[in-house]
């Protein structure tokens, strides 16, 4: 068992299985990743699971999971909860080693744990900033006016468009604006520290939007519905279709198989925690409530 407890992990049917190596993250739980997707037409059942504490915004990358509530204050999850960090923030986003947010007067803050000094000023104004959580370099973010902007040689550049929100990872960077309309930047899948060369408009609607490691896009609608790209490859980064997930979240992140959200009433939740754990040798194998299989190596 793990953490003094007993699991079982029991696969009723064949299954295809690509070993993925992962590592132990700093916020004190295991950073697994799905083994392998199975994709269904019909609607997901995920496993919410309801996480103490209350948040208007939830951000989560390899640098951990972060919190900001209503009044602006923000938190970092820990093992035994939540620990304040300094600071005033309205939106937030997790990186590799960096944390990246906007104030309520639109200036730009960024937080490196590789330095010391804590939140440190950058120049310019952004409503809304994403970082990836496979590159630090790679920081899109969405200006007052909503223009877009990206990160280049230490200061933002201009890139044509205009979106209401931004969000840049592994699956490249996508956004919405203010019609709920979707958008897929192409030439950025993988996470690649580029401008791309254009945008592509992606069936659907959503108000909010995550791009995660490679293959993960979520989204939430205006009905608060939730919703996961599907197929999305090398070959065909912008994917083939939504997937409905059950549940009802007005905002999300996702990364490394884990999505956090949060609701009106502010309550916190995250989906892709493993309902049932084996140890043995150094590796764990896991299944989650989707049923979904997943596997970390503990000896590397």
């Amino acid at each position: 068992g793990v953490n003094g407890g007993t699991y079982k992990v029991m696969f009723s049917s064949p299954r295809r299985v690509k070993f993925i190596t992962m590592q132990l993250m700093e916020s004190n739980y295991l950073n697994f990743h799905e083994v392998q997707v199975i994709a269904s037409d019909k609607e997901e059942k995920e496993g919410w699971k309801h996480i103490p504490g209350e948040a208007n915004m939830v951000a989560v990358g390899p640098y951990g999971v972060f919190g900001i509530t209503t009044n602006s204050q923000i938190f970092k999850k820990t093992s035994n909860g939540w620990e304040t960090v300094g600071g005033v923030l309205k939106d937030i986003s997790v990186g590799k080693n960096s944390v990246w947010g906007t104030s309520r007067n639109n200036d730009i803050w960024v937080m490196d744990r590789l330095e010391v000094g804590g939140w440190k000023h950058f120049s310019g104004k952004l409503t809304q900033v994403s970082v990836s959580g496979i590159d630090d370099n790679v920081v899109w973010g969405i200006a007052p006016d909503k223009t877009i902007w990206r990160l280049t040689g230490g200061r933002f550049e201009k890139i044509s468009g205009s979106l209401d929100v931004v969000s840049c990872g592994g699956s490249g960077v996508w956004g919405t604006n203010f019609k709920d309309e979707i958008f897929y930047r192409t030439g950025t899948y993988e996470g690649v520290n580029s401008a791309g060369t254009g945008w592509e408009k992606v069936d659907g609607g959503l108000n909010w939007i995550s791009s995660g490691s490679a293959g993960e896009v979520w989204g939430v609608a205006g009905d608060k519905t939730i919703w996961r790209r599907k197929g999305i490859r090398n070959g065909n980064p912008s994917g083939t279709g939504w997937i409905k997930v059950e549940g009802a979240l007005t905002q999300l992140d996702v990364f490394d198989g884990q999505v956090w959200g949060v609701y009106s009433n502010n309550d916190i939740f995250v989906s892709g925690a493993l309902t049932q754990l084996e140890m043995f040798g150094g590796q764990v194998w896991g299944v989650n409530s989707n049923n979904d299989i997943f596997y970390a190596d503990l000896t590397v």
